[in-house]
């Protein structure tokens, strides 16, 4: 009997062992040192053995047993100082609009069906089963394989599974790990002295030819994975020889962005920085990872003093990501302040700086407003207030928290941001009621619009609207013909041409400093005192158009004038410009100045883009106002004496009348597209009168004079007397 046992006790034993062994050659370290051997010794080779607490790893490769090095180092991570804030949280923080809901459904990402910003699509295997990580969807839109190389969706699968406990989404974060890491590998062979003129955001530069190793995507995709070993470190779900192979991606990914992405500036040169030294902050151990750490915070500081402008913006200027920059400053002080280090004075001044100019481009109900490539419907302003606190800005809290606390900032409440060339006008600092964005500078470094002299209108509520970006894509047209184009806008076009604006990412041609100033794409210098001018009574802000007109949107071209299937690029013929001068009186109303100048007559088209959320009418004498009953309203009004022009109202036909409340939506919206045609010296004016409720107010406006310096414009309101308005408008 006690043979029968001890025989059958070793025949479990054997079957454990071999059992054991099995897992162990399949799925342990003896399998990442027996599957990739190269990987390992570039792992062994980049490790500091001697780096505290890795003394069982040191021993074993002394001994050259790399499996028991893998195990001990394995071990160590679990159990290191830099990765226990990671190791400790409850669950992975990720991008807000990766939800696991609709975006990113952990459900149906195992299906290989993916939603990224609302498009939702199977991507297809290749015929060695992997995804297609550079799979476009139908409808063209081009993020989409560059937001799913950033590997959110790893992210929101593990918390699914923290949540649940289901083991089949840490199965998918395995597997999705194993596939990316086989599908798109790194270099062949190392190189370590890219060339600053290559394009760094290109695939064809790449020696693996596709989305996945754009260097601002895989510097995300780098804080991504940073996170996941952490999380999944100690989790036996997840085999050690995924574990080893991701941290020797991770080794990889820290080269790429130490060696290829430090030469970008803008964005990308700060976003890329930002995630190399999260990386190098939890991986001490790795042996250039002081100097990775030096090169991040030395880079950053030099690229924001480059691209931070005087009065706070940032040089691209499309609000979204200069907030977005603002954002992973905040993060880098963070990692800067954990390393017991201080951040660079010039560095601090300089976020101060853009703290401030964000907070006043924030709308009154705490949206940013949406420059450039931006979406229009997103909260920032409690953000800004938590930002403000941390640098103890008591001004800037003041702003974002609509008075509640903080210090108010000196009066008149209006700002004009002489670099940008943005003119913010409001009634007051805090329960601020009218509030209004012109945009007299640059069009921005990148992720620019044709946009210039857009003038835009809050009462109570938005009401004249920049239309957001919509997405990144020229398919169908929406975004080279309307969202980047001047017909999307609140300004004017001329013969039906856009303003001539230069997009280097989209267009051959240079991308040097002095051509993008000799462009109007970034600032020059600070913008005359003269053509601005802020009172406790009224504000004036001037501008002009300088760069001419064009036909042919804004497609991306090779050629610029024979890319087949796109409108031939036409650039205007003659000489035409337009000059706009706003003044707001404060607390009543604003008045427009347009002058069209040229060497012949012009066709006219000024138009103004409303909210979706208004009901809009016209009236007798084109006239236009909103007339939605208990909320802010605005009546345009045309003055007479100067260009009469024939207002036609536009919703969703064509290329007219759209606005993106958040990327890839469009709805219908109103347009007031007033039409007529021009003198070589011809000008026109417009009351806008703020008003309350669903009764439009009596109103009226006329041109009594105006030459090269001044205008002056008669307004009636109402039974109230009329009075003058007399303002420079010399530009």
């Amino acid at each position: 009997m006690l043979h029968k046992m001890l025989t059958t006790f070793s025949g479990c034993l054997i079957i454990c062992l071999q059992s054991s062994l099995s897992a162990e050659e399949t799925n342990g370290a003896a399998a990442f040192v027996k599957n990739y051997p190269a990987r390992a010794k570039q792992l062994f080779a980049s490790l500091n053995p001697t780096y505290p607490g890795m003394s069982k790893v040191d021993k074993a490769l002394k001994q050259h047993d790399q499996v028991a090095a893998c195990k001990a180092l394995l071990n160590y991570f679990k159990h290191n100082q830099a990765g226990s804030d990671l190791r400790d949280s409850e669950s992975i923080k990720h991008p807000k609009w990766a939800n696991g809901k609709k975006n990113m459904n952990p459900d149906d990402m195992i299906k290989d069906k993916f939603t990224i910003k609302g498009i939702t699509a199977v991507i297809p295997r290749d015929a060695a089963g992997h995804l297609k990580w550079n799979y476009i969807p139908p409808n063209g839109y081009k993020q989409y394989p560059t937001m799913l190389a950033r590997f959110s969706q790893g992210q929101v699968a593990w918390n699914k599974y923290l949540k649940t406990g289901k083991v089949k989404y840490a199965k998918f974060v395995n597997d999705h790990i194993l596939d990316w890491i086989a599908a798109n590998p790194y270099m062949k062979k190392r190189v370590s002295d890219f060339k600053a003129a290559q394009c760094f955001d290109r695939p064809e530069s790449h020696p693996n030819p596709n989305y996945t190793w754009f260097t601002l995507h895989s510097s995300v995709r780098l804080k991504a994975i940073t996170k996941l070993f952490y999380f999944m470190i100690d989790d036996r779900n997840i085999p050690d020889s995924t574990k080893l192979l991701l941290l020797s991606s991770i080794e990889e990914h820290l080269h790429y962005m130490y060696h290829r992405a430090g030469m970008r500036t803008g964005n990308k040169g700060i976003f890329t920085m930002e995630n190399l030294l999260y990386a190098a902050v939890h991986f001490p151990e790795f042996k250039n990872a002081a100097k990775w750490r030096q090169a991040a915070i030395q880079r950053v500081t030099k690229n924001i003093s480059k691209c931070v402008w005087p009065d706070g913006a940032e040089d691209e200027l499309a609000l979204m990501y200069s907030f977005g920059i603002l954002n992973a400053e905040f993060d880098f002080i963070k990692l800067v302040n954990d390393l017991k280090l201080k951040p660079p004075a010039e560095f601090l001044d300089s976020v101060k700086r853009q703290l401030f100019f964000l907070a006043v481009c924030c709308r009154p109900d705490g949206k940013l407003f949406p420059h450039g490539d931006s979406d229009t419907e997103t909260t920032k302003a409690p953000k800004l207030a938590e930002f403000a606190a941390e640098l103890e800005e008591p001004e800037v809290l003041y702003i974002s928290t609509n008075g509640k606390k903080g210090t108010k900032p000196a009066d008149p409440p209006s700002r004009f941001f002489n670099y940008s060339g943005f003119g913010i006008s409001r009634d007051h600092w805090r329960n601020t009621k009218l509030w209004s964005f012109f945009d007299a500078g640059p069009y921005g470094s990148a992720h620019a619009h044709a946009d210039k002299l857009q003038f835009c209108v809050y009462n109570r509520r938005m009401i004249l609207i920049d239309p957001g970006k919509y997405r990144y894509s020229d398919k169908g047209g929406w975004t080279p013909e309307y969202y980047l184009a001047t017909r999307g806008h609140n300004t004017i076009m001329l013969d039906d041409h856009d303003q001539n604006m230069y997009l280097w990412y989209k267009e051959t041609g240079p991308n040097d400093e002095a051509y993008l100033r000799s462009r109007k794409m970034i600032a020059t210098g600070p913008i005359s005192p003269k053509l601005y001018e802020i009172t406790p009574t009224f504000d004036r802000f001037s501008g002009k158009v300088e760069v001419g007109y064009r036909k042919g949107a804004f497609y991306k071209r090779r050629n610029l004038s024979s890319d087949k299937g796109i409108p031939k690029l036409e650039i205007m013929k003659g000489k035409a410009s337009h000059e706009r001068t706003v003044y707001f009186k404060r607390g009543h109303y604003w008045l427009i100045f347009d002058r069209i100048r040229g060497d012949h007559k012009r066709q006219v088209n000024a138009l103004w883009h409303f909210h979706p959320d208004c009901s809009v009418k016209k009236l007798p004498g084109g006239r236009i106002a909103t007339t939605d009953p208990g909320k802010g309203n605005l009546l345009i009004v045309p003055a007479t004496g100067g260009i009469k022009l024939k207002p036609e109202l536009v919703k969703g036909k064509g290329f007219q009348g759209w606005y993106s409340p958040k990327t890839n939506v469009r709805v219908p919206t109103w347009c007031a597209d007033y039409s007529g045609e021009s003198e070589p010296n011809g000008y026109f004016a417009w009351l806008m009168l703020p008003f309350d409720g669903k009764n439009i107010p009596g109103a009226s406006a006329g041109i009594i004079s105006a030459d090269e310096q001044k205008v002056k414009i008669e307004v009636k309101i109402g039974n109230n007397k009329p009075e003058t308005i007399e303002f420079p408008v010399s530009i």
